[in-house]
């Protein structure tokens, strides 16, 4: 009964927030295939994305979404970058973590994309990354990092940002 309740409000559902991590898959094919006029979305992103789940999504567009928050660690890049590519327009990303994998060749996918928000940054990990689109962007912790290429590179990719706010930086002090 649930499952027609929701269904029936695909399309007037402008905002949707999934918290649960134990949600059917059935839900994930559901929003991504139905809910075309959702313009926020929250969703956990550690759920077992098997290679035929992956499939099952892989060709699925909402083009009408802005905001994006992937709660949870954000540990697979394969999940992160099917994830990602649904939602081609978004202008807002939350994330746990870009801590586990290096995000060159998925970011440069979002071309409205002017805010990233995260609670963990290993800068290595936007290496190489263009988004001239990239106005803000908000850490709660940055893992320290002593390299100044690394920087330099970051810079160059990201050279539009406007606004950063860095709240913690790990056990050392940037040089």
């Amino acid at each position: 009964n649930f499952s027609k309740f929701f269904r029936s409000q695909a399309s007037t559902i402008k905002e949707l927030a999934i918290l649960s991590y134990n949600i059917n898959f059935h839900y994930y094919r559901v929003i991504l295939n139905q809910f075309q006029h959702l313009q926020k979305l929250i969703l956990p992103i550690d759920w077992a994305l098997t290679d035929e789940r992956a499939r099952d999504i892989e060709n699925c567009k909402v083009k009408s979404l802005k905001e994006l928050e992937l709660v949870g660690g954000n540990e697979d890049i394969a999940t992160f970058k099917t994830i990602i590519n649904i939602f081609p327009n978004i202008d807002t990303l939350k994330c746990e973590n870009f801590t586990y994998f290096a995000l060159h060749g998925i970011l440069e996918n979002l071309h409205n994309l002017s805010y990233i928000k995260l609670e963990n940054l290993r800068c290595e990990t936007m290496l190489f990354v263009q988004l001239p689109s990239l106005k803000r962007l908000e850490i709660s912790f940055l893992y320290p990092m002593g390299l100044d290429y690394f920087w330099m590179k970051l810079a160059e990719g990201c050279s539009n940002v406007e606004e950063l706010l860095i709240e913690e930086i790990g056990h050392f002090k940037l040089n």
